[in-house]
Protein backbone atom coordinates (compact mmCIF):
# COMPACT_ATOMS: atom_id res chain seq x y z
CA UNK A 1 0.00 0.00 0.00
CA UNK A 2 2.77 1.91 0.68
CA UNK A 3 4.25 1.28 -2.36
CA UNK A 4 1.48 2.04 -4.57
CA UNK A 5 0.63 5.95 -3.11
CA UNK A 6 4.16 6.29 -3.26
CA UNK A 7 4.58 5.85 -7.10
CA UNK A 8 1.08 7.76 -7.81
CA UNK A 9 2.26 10.67 -6.02
CA UNK A 10 5.82 11.00 -7.98
CA UNK A 11 3.68 10.30 -11.27
CA UNK A 12 1.64 13.34 -10.48
CA UNK A 13 4.39 15.45 -9.82
CA UNK A 14 5.92 14.13 -13.15
CA UNK A 15 3.08 15.44 -15.05
CA UNK A 16 3.07 18.87 -13.19
CA UNK A 17 6.46 19.38 -14.28
CA UNK A 18 6.18 18.35 -17.57
CA UNK A 19 3.66 20.84 -17.82
CA UNK A 20 5.42 23.51 -16.77
CA UNK A 21 8.15 22.61 -19.23
CA UNK A 22 5.78 22.49 -21.79
CA UNK A 23 4.36 25.89 -20.80
CA UNK A 24 8.13 27.59 -20.55
CA UNK A 25 8.82 26.05 -24.28
CA UNK A 26 5.60 27.83 -25.51
CA UNK A 27 6.38 31.17 -23.82
CA UNK A 28 10.43 31.11 -25.10
CA UNK A 29 9.25 30.50 -28.87
CA UNK A 30 6.75 33.35 -28.48
CA UNK A 31 9.39 35.36 -27.60
CA UNK A 32 11.43 34.19 -30.33
CA UNK A 33 8.55 34.97 -33.14
CA UNK A 34 8.51 38.59 -31.74
CA UNK A 35 5.12 40.17 -30.79
CA UNK A 36 2.10 40.08 -33.03
CA UNK A 37 0.87 42.59 -35.13
CA UNK A 38 -1.55 44.79 -34.59
CA UNK A 39 -4.31 44.55 -37.13
CA UNK A 40 -4.50 48.01 -39.04
CA UNK A 41 -7.00 51.04 -38.55
CA UNK A 42 -7.95 53.21 -41.00
CA UNK A 43 -7.23 56.18 -39.89
CA UNK A 44 -8.30 59.40 -42.12
CA UNK A 45 -5.32 61.59 -43.65
CA UNK A 46 -5.21 64.91 -41.84
CA UNK A 47 -5.47 67.39 -44.56
CA UNK A 48 -4.79 70.92 -43.29
CA UNK A 49 -6.77 73.78 -45.38
CA UNK A 50 -4.58 75.90 -47.85
CA UNK A 51 -4.50 79.76 -47.12
CA UNK A 52 -3.50 81.43 -50.19
CA UNK A 53 -0.56 83.70 -50.13
CA UNK A 54 -1.21 87.55 -50.59
CA UNK A 55 1.66 89.08 -52.55
CA UNK A 56 3.45 92.02 -50.82
CA UNK A 57 2.56 95.36 -51.74
CA UNK A 58 4.97 96.87 -54.92
CA UNK A 59 7.51 99.09 -53.13
CA UNK A 60 7.49 102.70 -55.20
CA UNK A 61 11.64 103.07 -56.60
CA UNK A 62 12.76 106.87 -55.43
CA UNK A 63 15.01 108.11 -57.91
CA UNK A 64 18.05 108.87 -55.79
CA UNK A 65 18.31 113.13 -55.22
CA UNK A 66 22.22 114.24 -56.09
CA UNK A 67 23.49 116.17 -53.28
CA UNK A 68 22.92 119.75 -54.13
CA UNK A 69 26.00 122.23 -54.21
CA UNK A 70 26.66 124.10 -50.99
CA UNK A 71 25.55 127.64 -51.04
CA UNK A 72 28.62 130.11 -51.74
CA UNK A 73 28.75 133.25 -49.87
CA UNK A 74 27.61 136.30 -51.19
CA UNK A 75 30.58 139.03 -51.26
CA UNK A 76 29.66 142.49 -51.21
CA UNK A 77 31.34 144.17 -54.24
CA UNK A 78 33.78 147.02 -52.77
CA UNK A 79 33.18 150.23 -54.35
CA UNK A 80 35.17 150.93 -57.81
CA UNK A 81 36.74 153.79 -59.03
CA UNK A 82 37.03 154.98 -62.85
CA UNK A 83 40.23 156.33 -64.00
CA UNK A 84 40.20 159.43 -66.72
CA UNK A 85 40.86 156.71 -69.47
CA UNK A 86 37.63 154.94 -68.48
CA UNK A 87 39.27 151.97 -66.72
CA UNK A 88 37.46 150.37 -63.58
CA UNK A 89 39.73 149.73 -60.34
CA UNK A 90 39.47 148.19 -57.22
CA UNK A 91 40.34 150.30 -54.28
CA UNK A 92 40.34 146.83 -52.19
CA UNK A 93 43.03 145.10 -54.27
CA UNK A 94 46.58 144.69 -53.78
CA UNK A 95 48.53 147.45 -55.16
CA UNK A 96 51.88 145.89 -55.57
CA UNK A 97 54.04 149.32 -56.07
CA UNK A 98 56.93 150.95 -54.05
CA UNK A 99 56.84 154.94 -54.30
CA UNK A 100 54.43 154.28 -57.10
CA UNK A 101 56.87 152.16 -59.15
CA UNK A 102 55.72 148.19 -59.87
CA UNK A 103 57.50 145.67 -57.37
CA UNK A 104 58.76 143.04 -59.65
CA UNK A 105 61.02 145.02 -62.03
CA UNK A 106 62.86 145.78 -58.47
CA UNK A 107 63.09 142.08 -57.31
CA UNK A 108 63.65 140.59 -60.36
CA UNK A 109 67.43 141.24 -60.26
CA UNK A 110 67.43 140.25 -56.48
CA UNK A 111 66.27 137.15 -57.69
CA UNK A 112 68.96 136.64 -60.29
CA UNK A 113 71.96 138.58 -59.55
CA UNK A 114 74.97 136.40 -57.21
CA UNK A 115 76.24 138.57 -54.53
CA UNK A 116 79.88 139.94 -54.82
CA UNK A 117 80.29 142.41 -51.74
CA UNK A 118 79.12 142.05 -48.63
CA UNK A 119 79.04 144.95 -46.17
CA UNK A 120 77.60 145.16 -42.24
CA UNK A 121 74.91 148.22 -41.90
CA UNK A 122 75.64 150.30 -39.28
CA UNK A 123 72.82 150.81 -36.56
CA UNK A 124 70.54 148.27 -34.80
CA UNK A 125 70.98 145.26 -32.61
CA UNK A 126 70.28 142.74 -35.16
CA UNK A 127 72.46 141.42 -37.85
CA UNK A 128 71.80 143.54 -41.24
CA UNK A 129 74.07 143.04 -44.19
CA UNK A 130 74.54 145.47 -47.47
CA UNK A 131 74.61 142.66 -50.61
CA UNK A 132 75.76 144.25 -53.66
CA UNK A 133 75.17 141.47 -57.11
CA UNK A 134 77.05 141.42 -60.19
CA UNK A 135 74.50 142.80 -61.98
CA UNK A 136 74.69 146.09 -60.35
CA UNK A 137 71.41 145.56 -57.93
CA UNK A 138 71.96 146.10 -54.73
CA UNK A 139 69.72 144.81 -51.54
CA UNK A 140 69.54 144.97 -47.30
CA UNK A 141 70.12 141.00 -46.06
CA UNK A 142 69.22 139.94 -42.99
CA UNK A 143 70.15 136.76 -42.34
CA UNK A 144 68.60 133.87 -39.61
CA UNK A 145 70.49 134.96 -36.34
CA UNK A 146 71.00 134.48 -32.71
CA UNK A 147 69.34 137.50 -31.98
CA UNK A 148 65.75 136.52 -31.38
CA UNK A 149 63.97 139.99 -31.29
CA UNK A 150 65.06 139.76 -35.57
CA UNK A 151 63.12 137.58 -37.84
CA UNK A 152 63.80 137.67 -41.17
CA UNK A 153 60.27 136.67 -41.66
CA UNK A 154 58.97 139.81 -40.39
CA UNK A 155 59.96 141.87 -43.31
CA UNK A 156 58.15 139.84 -45.67
CA UNK A 157 55.32 139.47 -43.81
CA UNK A 158 55.52 143.24 -43.29
CA UNK A 159 55.54 143.83 -46.75
CA UNK A 160 53.10 141.39 -47.85
CA UNK A 161 50.79 143.63 -45.69
CA UNK A 162 51.81 146.73 -47.22
CA UNK A 163 50.60 145.76 -50.28
CA UNK A 164 47.64 143.78 -49.57
CA UNK A 165 46.07 147.27 -47.57
CA UNK A 166 47.30 149.60 -50.50
CA UNK A 167 49.97 151.48 -49.08
CA UNK A 168 53.07 150.76 -51.00
CA UNK A 169 55.73 152.36 -47.94
CA UNK A 170 57.56 148.68 -47.12
CA UNK A 171 60.33 147.97 -50.19
CA UNK A 172 59.76 144.53 -51.80
CA UNK A 173 61.50 141.78 -50.20
CA UNK A 174 61.97 137.91 -50.71
CA UNK A 175 63.15 134.82 -48.98
CA UNK A 176 66.69 133.65 -50.52
CA UNK A 177 69.26 131.23 -49.08
CA UNK A 178 73.00 131.61 -49.78
CA UNK A 179 75.98 129.34 -49.13
CA UNK A 180 77.46 131.00 -45.84
CA UNK A 181 81.17 130.29 -47.34
CA UNK A 182 80.52 131.70 -50.34
CA UNK A 183 78.91 135.03 -48.39
CA UNK A 184 82.14 135.00 -46.56
CA UNK A 185 84.45 134.62 -49.19
CA UNK A 186 83.00 137.34 -50.91
CA UNK A 187 83.23 140.02 -47.93
CA UNK A 188 85.83 142.39 -47.99
CA UNK A 189 89.39 141.44 -46.04
CA UNK A 190 89.88 144.25 -44.37
CA UNK A 191 86.20 144.18 -43.28
CA UNK A 192 86.80 141.88 -40.48
CA UNK A 193 83.42 142.54 -38.13
CA UNK A 194 82.14 141.17 -41.09
CA UNK A 195 83.63 138.35 -41.38
CA UNK A 196 83.01 137.39 -37.64
CA UNK A 197 79.54 138.63 -37.37
CA UNK A 198 78.68 136.20 -40.57
CA UNK A 199 80.62 133.27 -38.42
CA UNK A 200 78.82 133.73 -35.06
CA UNK A 201 75.68 135.48 -35.33
CA UNK A 202 74.06 133.71 -37.94
CA UNK A 203 72.45 130.37 -37.72
CA UNK A 204 73.16 128.45 -40.59
CA UNK A 205 71.89 124.94 -41.41
CA UNK A 206 73.98 122.73 -43.32
CA UNK A 207 76.53 125.34 -44.46
CA UNK A 208 73.17 127.10 -46.16
CA UNK A 209 72.13 130.53 -44.56
CA UNK A 210 68.12 131.76 -45.43
CA UNK A 211 67.42 134.97 -44.69
CA UNK A 212 65.33 138.04 -46.50
CA UNK A 213 66.22 140.66 -48.98
CA UNK A 214 65.23 143.88 -49.39
CA UNK A 215 64.97 146.07 -52.09
CA UNK A 216 67.59 148.66 -51.36
CA UNK A 217 66.39 152.08 -51.12
CA UNK A 218 68.98 154.22 -52.41
CA UNK A 219 68.08 157.06 -50.61
CA UNK A 220 66.37 158.04 -47.10
CA UNK A 221 65.02 161.35 -46.23
CA UNK A 222 63.91 162.01 -42.52
CA UNK A 223 60.64 162.79 -42.29
CA UNK A 224 59.90 165.96 -41.07
CA UNK A 225 56.13 167.83 -39.92
CA UNK A 226 55.91 171.40 -39.96
CA UNK A 227 58.56 173.56 -38.45
CA UNK A 228 61.04 171.01 -39.31
CA UNK A 229 60.24 168.93 -36.33
CA UNK A 230 61.44 165.08 -37.16
CA UNK A 231 58.53 162.45 -36.87
CA UNK A 232 60.91 160.27 -34.16
CA UNK A 233 61.47 162.72 -31.58
CA UNK A 234 59.06 163.00 -28.73
CA UNK A 235 57.28 166.49 -30.34
CA UNK A 236 56.55 164.77 -33.50
CA UNK A 237 55.84 161.55 -32.43
CA UNK A 238 53.10 163.15 -29.88
CA UNK A 239 51.50 165.01 -32.97
CA UNK A 240 51.10 161.80 -35.84
CA UNK A 241 49.11 159.62 -32.70
CA UNK A 242 46.68 162.36 -32.49
CA UNK A 243 46.67 162.14 -36.44
CA UNK A 244 45.96 158.35 -36.27
CA UNK A 245 43.34 158.17 -33.58
CA UNK A 246 39.87 156.81 -34.72
CA UNK A 247 37.85 160.16 -35.64
CA UNK A 248 40.55 162.10 -35.62
CA UNK A 249 40.99 164.93 -38.19
CA UNK A 250 44.15 164.94 -40.41
CA UNK A 251 45.31 167.70 -41.75
CA UNK A 252 45.39 167.53 -45.90
CA UNK A 253 49.01 168.09 -46.24
CA UNK A 254 49.73 165.56 -44.25
CA UNK A 255 47.42 163.18 -45.43
CA UNK A 256 50.43 161.34 -47.70
CA UNK A 257 52.54 160.67 -44.69
CA UNK A 258 50.27 159.24 -42.60
CA UNK A 259 49.34 156.36 -45.14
Amino acid sequence: MRLGSCIAVEVVAFVVILGGVAAGASSVLAELRGPKAEPQRNVAPMIRPVVPVRPPPPVAVVPPVAPSAPAQPTVAAGPTLVTSAGTAIDPLAPVWQFAGEPDEPMLAPLRAGVPRRIKVNRGGSSLSLRLEFDNGARAAFKPDQVFGQSNPRREIAAYRIDRLLGIGRVPPAIAVTYDLAALIAVTDRNDGLARTRLREDTIPRNGKLRGELSWWVPVLADGKLAGGVPIDTTDGIVTWRKWLKAGATIPPERLELCK
